[in-house]
């Protein structure tokens, strides 16, 4: 059994490592080609993205409880149920993308400021918060696919889409930020073009999957294009419990984001590189909390609680000796990580101490996210929203104001906070997890 299920578990993690890691690749690359225009475009950059991320966030947070939905239901062998499923998320992925990008573009430089932008960094912030506004319509659709695919056991094809969206990231990125031959060097201004065309292709690619994967669930010409009150009841009662969870969490990053740029433009390029590695590092803990979710989600509809739970200790086991791995390398790598990013010897000054923390927050990020991807995949949702309610807004803002301003400890304090945070909300995931109250969840 055990050999099954772990052959089970590589098939469908895998891919999703791989599709979260090229979709990280965007953001890599985009900060490794701004990082060399200098910290000031770094910090542009970082400040201009954080804002619409959180509106992103809270889309997102609704997936999962389409997801939840496609995963009971295939396990439950009720098809047509989940491909309508899919139909109104699309749909209100269309109109939400919409809603999301209006204000971030209209408002762009009052937000900029607002988030304590430094004026060498203001007018890059300003463009670049457009392009990132411009590209959420076509950010959410394919983030919701990937959901409803993954939900249906597939997690090869939303792989694909993002190997075409980072192959145009990269090729348009280095041409339109550094020219070519007749193309003139836009900067930061590239960076952004880039990353919007590249989403926009993905979003072509995703829908287009919808009507050719081979799974149960695929679309035909003859779908129905109306409004479903009970799908969408659905979707937003499971999904709203996340979506207040990432509200919670994204409002808090905000204010955590706000104190770390009034360390200054060095400090705050820094502190987007340890993200960036950060993300990168998570990459792991993502995909196997994707694989949590949907093997909970498909055997609690199958009526084999006892067969997810087995699912989830194992890949909490892989999750964490693989997070052991991953520290080490950090630590093996040195300044050679920061390097990637940047050759200002001030930012990598500040960056050094954070990589250490870095090391130590990744076995319980990553180990927390396989317990809530987990709880979530079972619609029980108000946990997560509890944990992160607690962990961010109790613990780590007022650490981070306790370390910057009383005790002198800048970016290096604020990740301590991060830290003790992370491993917090480890331990009430596993209790929740432990406790099998997630079981008991019905959503169908």
């Amino acid at each position: 059994m055990n050999k099954k299920m772990y052959y089970e578990i590589l098939r469908f993690t895998l891919p999703c490592l791989a599709e979260l890691f090229l979709f990280s690749l965007i953001s890599v690359v985009n900060m490794a080609m701004v990082g060399r225009l200098g910290a000031a475009a770094l910090s542009a950059v970082g400040l201009a993205s954080q804002p619409v991320r959180i509106s992103t966030a809270l889309f997102q947070a609704f997936n999962i409880g389409a997801t939840a939905m496609i995963a009971r239901y295939t396990g439950a062998k009720e098809y047509s149920k989940a491909r309508n499923v899919i139909v109104q998320t699309i749909k209100f992925s269309v109109v939400a993308g919409l809603v999301i990008s209006l204000p971030f573009f209209l408002f762009a430089e009052q937000i900029v400021r607002f988030m304590g932008a430094q004026p060498d960094s203001l007018k890059d912030g300003i463009i670049y918060m457009r392009f990132m506004a411009a590209g959420t319509v076509f950010q959410v659709i394919p983030l919701a696919v990937s959901s409803l695919l993954r939900g249906a056991g597939d997690s090869r094809n939303p792989m694909f889409i993002n190997i075409l969206a980072n192959v145009i990231n990269l090729v348009l990125g280095y041409v339109l930020i550094y020219g070519l031959a007749f193309i003139p060097s836009y900067g930061v201004w590239g960076a952004g073009m880039a990353a919007t065309v590249s989403k926009a292709s993905a979003s072509l690619l995703a829908l287009m999957l919808l009507f050719k994967t081979s799974l149960p669930v695929r679309l035909d010409k003859d779908i129905s294009l109306g409004w479903d009150k009970k799908i969408l009841k659905g979707i937003v009662g499971i999904g709203s419990s996340s979506a207040a969870e990432q509200l919670v969490l994204r409002s808090g990053f905000f204010l955590y984001t706000r104190m770390i740029a009034n360390l200054g433009t060095v400090s705050f390029a820094a502190h987007q590189i340890a993200l960036t590695v950060s993300n990168l590092s998570t990459n792991l803990g993502q995909a196997l909390g994707m694989a949590s979710s949907s093997f909970t989600g498909r055997q609690l509809g199958a009526g084999r609680p006892d067969k997810a739970v087995h699912y989830v200790k194992l890949l909490h086991h892989g999750a964490f000796l693989l997070s052991l791995l991953v520290s080490i390398l950090f630590l093996l790598s040195g300044d050679g990580l920061v390097r990637i990013f940047t050759t200002d010897f001030k930012v990598i000054d500040v960056f050094a101490p954070i990589l250490f923390i870095l090391a130590v927050i990744n076995p319980a990020q990553n180990t927390f996210l396989v317990y809530s991807g987990s709880i979530k995949g079972a619609g029980d949702t108000r946990w997560p929203l509890l944990v992160s309610l607690i962990g961010l807004i109790f613990v780590r803002i007022p650490l981070v104001f306790i370390t910057i301003r009383y005790l002198n400890w800048g970016l290096t304090g604020a990740w301590i906070a991060t830290a003790v945070e992370k491993y917090l909300g480890y331990i009430m995931l596993r209790i929740r997890f432990t406790g099998g109250k997630w079981k008991e969840v019905r959503i169908i």
